[in-house]
């Protein structure tokens, strides 16, 4: 597998980084991109592949794992930073360093990020490009795909984010505590310096980035499956599904998606970070798109 450190740039003028990953024709001295095998996946060409949160593109092993499966299937794979990769970081701009990070980010973010991504591709002549998330960069895909025209979606384990469910959810007394010295501390101007909140885990956050994460319904999967009409994947492990964020979800999916386009695939023995089962989740992103 043959893979390159690229860069783009967005409208708003923040640069990102990424590996872009090809198979190579021949093992001769030249280098040599192969086209994409189209028997195998015939709606797409290329494969983004978003981390979740505070991850990045180099970093999970599950990415690394389908980058590499979808190379030996012939197909271009680009696992991509988003802005808010890492907890935080000093990010590079046409303005100068800027602080970004999961700490810090706007979801809605994703539509710059993921614009000039998708245009980095299409400068290499590869336009019809399956989108892949895991985590939050399932909701930043989901998100994205309700919006803007892509080949296809594979959406690996999001989560539920509603600020209506986490209000009547076993933790709802922390959570609606968390949001409320969130937006104390906007109110009194202090909406992108770090506090300490407590829902769904202990970490540190920006007030304005936990009420855009927690406080409403605007990258709640629910809402959004109803928009998709792309081939659409979303797959879960067995493991998570029990409580919390992902219960239920699977059977909720399929009653509000358009089940023309929508599928909901759960892999057995896997967790929310498929350890020891991507071989498998990958099989599955191969039954749904595959020729």
């Amino acid at each position: 597998m043959k893979v390159e450190l690229v860069r783009t740039r967005t409208a708003d003028g923040m640069w990102l980084d990424g590996a872009l990953s090809f198979a190579e024709a021949n093992c001769s001295g030249q280098s040599h991109i192969a086209a994409p095998n189209a028997a195998v996946f015939p709606d797409f060409d290329a494969v983004i592949l978003l981390h979740g949160v505070g991850s990045n593109f180099y970093q999970p092993r599950l990415l690394r794992d389908l980058a590499e499966a979808f190379d030996n299937a012939g197909v271009w794979t680009l696992r991509a930073n988003t802005r808010g990769h890492d907890t935080l970081h000093t990010a590079a701009t046409d303005q100068g360093g800027r602080i970004q990070g999961a700490a810090v980010e706007q979801v809605h973010d994703c539509l710059h990020d993921l614009d000039a991504w998708l245009a980095f591709l299409a400068d290499r002549g590869r336009q019809r490009v399956l989108l892949l998330g895991h985590s939050l960069g399932a909701i930043k895909a989901v998100y994205y795909a309700a919006q803007r025209a892509v080949a296809a979606l594979a959406a690996i384990s999001p989560p539920r984010l509603s600020a209506a469910a986490f209000g009547e959810s076993r933790q709802s007394r922390v959570c609606l505590d968390s949001l409320e010295l969130a937006r104390r501390q906007i109110t009194a101007g202090q909406g992108q310096t770090l506090i300490e909140v407590r829902f769904p885990f202990p970490m540190q956050m920006s007030p304005e980035t936990y009420v855009d994460k927690y406080g409403g319904e605007r990258y709640n999967i629910l809402d959004r499956v109803g928009e998709l009409r792309c081939p659409t994947l979303f797959t879960y492990g067995e493991l998570e599904l029990a409580e919390g964020p992902f219960a239920g979800l699977p059977e909720r999916l399929l009653e509000q998606g358009d089940r023309q386009c929508v599928s909901v695939e759960v892999v057995a023995g896997a967790n929310h970070s498929y350890a020891d089962r991507s071989e498998a989740l990958f099989e599955r992103i191969r039954a749904r798109f595959a020729g």
